[in-house]
C-alpha cells in the first residue's frame, strides 16, 4: 500500500488527484519560475521549477507551468 506524498497530500486545498488536470494553466517566458500557491491559506513555502520541456507541474498545488513559444 502506497502512501500519498507529503508534498501534496490528498487533502490539501489544490489536491485534483493522480492522473487529474492541472488546476491552473500559467504560460511563462523563462524556464525557471517560482511558485509559491498564491496567497492565504492556499499557499504553500516557494519552490523554484526549471521547464526542461514543454511545460512543469507544481508539486504542491499542481500549478501548470508552460512555456511559451517566444520563450528563449
Amino acid at each position: 500500500m502506497s502512501q500519498p506524498s507529503i508534498a501534496n497530500p490528498p487533502d490539501a486545498p489544490g489536491h485534483t488527484g493522480q492522473g487529474s488536470q492541472p488546476i491552473e494553466i500559467i504560460t511563462v517566458t523563462q524556464r525557471t519560475v517560482a511558485c509559491d500557491g498564491g496567497v492565504g491559506p492556499l499557499g504553500h513555502p516557494r519552490v523554484y521549477l526549471r521547464i526542461t520541456a514543454d511545460h512543469i507541474d507544481c508539486p504542491y498545488c499542481t500549478r501548470r507551468y508552460t512555456l511559451s513559444e517566444h520563450a528563449a
